[in-house]
């Protein structure tokens, strides 16, 4: 079978660009994560290891994402985080605020920097 020629893309057909953020563009790694998680744990008197906490917050997305594989749903990512949370919580039985980790981790992830190489493929002219 012969392969069929690529259409060349112009630059008016791109509609958006994605980047994968945080850790590639954003100053903000596995141990801010990690740290983020402890700081959630203090906020709400949480005795619960934040290592254990971020693997598992990792894990409950992973499982989000694959019971709506062929048909994916739309969630914002502060109710995402919420469920996530709710599922972390629910496993190491933990009574935390499951809305109070959503905003505080999403204030966390909106408040680190870019990395200073990344600055100048995100701007716009």
């Amino acid at each position: 079978m012969a392969r069929q020629a690529r259409k060349r893309l112009r630059p008016g057909d791109v509609k958006a660009v994605v980047f994968d953020a945080y850790g590639t563009g954003i100053n903000f790694t596995e141990p801010d994560f990690i740290a983020t998680m402890a700081e959630i744990c203090a906020d709400q008197s949480l005795d619960a290891d934040a290592n254990e906490i971020w693997r598992r917050f990792l894990r409950a997305s992973y499982f989000m994402r694959a019971e709506h594989h062929h048909d994916p749903v739309y969630q914002r990512y502060d109710d995402a985080w919420a469920r996530q949370f709710e599922r972390v919580f629910k496993q190491l039985h933990l009574d935390g605020d499951v809305w109070r980790a959503s905003m505080l981790f999403k204030s966390a992830l909106a408040d680190a920097p870019a990395f200073d190489e990344a600055r100048p493929a995100t701007r716009s002219e």
